[in-house]
């Protein structure tokens, strides 16, 4: 959001301004402050309903913070995005980062528990192996998983690979992905090593199930429904969103 006008101006050391001398500068007004922003903020006013089937209501394990959705069809040249923020400034200075609906949960605006692995991740259990994951935590979720994204750090655990669920039911332990990472590049030895399959992590997201605490956003692009719970409760109406 510049207030200031484009010009062309002549690189330090030329004599003449040319296509391959001349640089683009962009300068705010006198007594502005510019803002370059890369954010496609939601119009206010928008019809935010709670739908019935809400993840996040205490019976279900949820902190009772309500789900708020929207339609977004029509409001953005965009089919797909990483990154949603809630609160007021363009500035930034009062925006909350949102966290992508997932799990396990991890606490808007708290950086450690990002950076902590023992809340971030899930441990995968004894007899996970190469396309399978065991967590028992993850069954007592009671949640199905199926297509949606599992975040692995497996294996020699020096990458993180995402890869679709293909098979996971409500209440099981155990899920499997595809067996195409492709640093073990068909080494069977590595694939049937069960040491480096041992003490694995990994977490899921890209299920509106996964929808089910303060600060969490799903958005599902066939039908262009944007839902959020709002970080400190309340209703989104009154806030920015981007």
């Amino acid at each position: 959001r510049l207030t200031g006008t484009p010009t062309t101006t002549r690189q330090r050391g030329s004599t003449t301004p040319s296509s391959s001398s001349a640089r683009l500068e962009f300068r705010a007004a006198e007594g502005e402050t510019p803002i370059v922003t890369g954010l496609v903020t939601l119009p206010s006013g928008l019809p935010w309903y709670i739908p019935n089937n809400n993840n996040n209501n205490n019976s279900n394990g949820g902190s009772g913070h309500s789900i708020y959705c929207t339609s977004l069809k029509g409001l953005i040249n965009v089919t797909d995005f990483e990154q949603a923020f809630y609160g007021h400034g363009y500035d930034g200075s009062s925006n909350e980062m949102l966290h992508l609906a997932r799990w396990p949960n991890v606490d808007v605006g708290s950086l450690s528990s990002m950076l902590d692995p023992s809340v971030s991740w899930a441990k995968t259990d004894h007899g996970s192996v190469y396309g399978k994951i065991i967590s028992h935590a993850l069954a007592n979720t009671g949640q199905d998983w199926t297509d949606g994204w599992a975040h692995l750090n497996v294996g020699d655990q020096d990458n993180t690979y995402s890869r679709r669920i293909t098979q996971h039911r409500r209440g099981a332990a155990t899920f499997t992905y595809p067996k195409n990472l492709p640093y073990l590049n068909g080494d069977k030895r590595k694939e049937n090593d069960p040491a480096i399959w041992r003490d694995n992590q990994f977490w899921l997201s890209g299920k509106y199930i996964g929808l089910d605490h303060p600060g969490e956003w799903h958005y599902e692009k066939k039908n262009y429904k944007f839902c959020i719970i709002p970080p400190k409760g309340g209703k989104p109406n009154s806030e920015l969103i981007s």
